[in-house]
């Protein structure tokens, strides 16, 4: 589609994640040494990229806990500006969240955005599992840390993010809108409404 920003919005959420040219979205999939194709992350239902880590701006709330070196975080609202993260305000584990943003540069910036319908098997059972490989097919999410360079092109993949750590953040939920921004803000796809894929009106699915 050629996007260059996401659009994010809901209670306690406006964020917009803009995206580096050229870089692919891609499902938890990976090849083999024998090259054998296969998903190493059963069930999953997300969708992720590496975006721009310099153009993240606005706030945006946790969804659903997160486990923070062994504590829930839950409650938060994260600032950004200019894609650092500036402010974190709310509940429970705020401060183990402070401490894993202040651990070098790159814990500041977004690594990852994933797109998870709200109506994913995991996000029925409505429980958290405390373990990540879970928890993140349960709805829409960012990371903090690093990102994944091999989604970007070669003129794009230094600017991906880096860092020695990254965390899963989930953000999405069925009061949560994802709208799709092409070049210079001129149109807008809705990508997601109320936690769910937009749909076309020919019935397919934008992504």
């Amino acid at each position: 589609m050629g996007l260059d920003a996401i659009r994010l919005s809901g209670p306690g959420t406006s964020l917009e994640v803009g995206l580096l040219p050229g870089a692919r979205w891609e499902s938890p999939t990976n090849r083999s040494q024998r090259g054998v194709l296969h998903a190493w992350n059963l069930p999953s239902e997300e969708i992720y990229t590496s975006p721009d880590p310099t153009r993240v701006n606005g706030d945006v709330r946790l969804t659903r806990p997160a486990v923070v070196d062994g504590a829930n975080v839950e409650k938060v609202t994260l600032t950004f500006a200019d894609g650092e993260v500036t402010k974190i305000t709310g509940g429970e584990g705020i401060g183990r969240l402070r401490t894993f943003v202040d651990r070098d540069p790159g814990t500041r910036r977004v690594g990852e955005l994933a797109l998870v319908d709200a109506d994913s098997a995991v996000a029925a059972i409505d429980h958290p599992f405390g373990l990540v490989l879970l928890d993140e097919n349960a709805a829409s999410h960012i990371a903090l840390g690093f990102g994944f360079a091999e989604l970007a092109d070669e003129q794009t993949r230094a600017r991906v993010n880096q860092s020695a750590d990254h965390l899963d953040l989930t953000i999405g939920s069925r009061e949560v809108d994802v709208i799709g921004v092409e070049h210079g803000g001129r149109h807008e796809r809705p990508l997601m409404r109320n936690g769910r894929w937009a749909l076309s009106p020919l019935g397919r699915r934008y992504c």
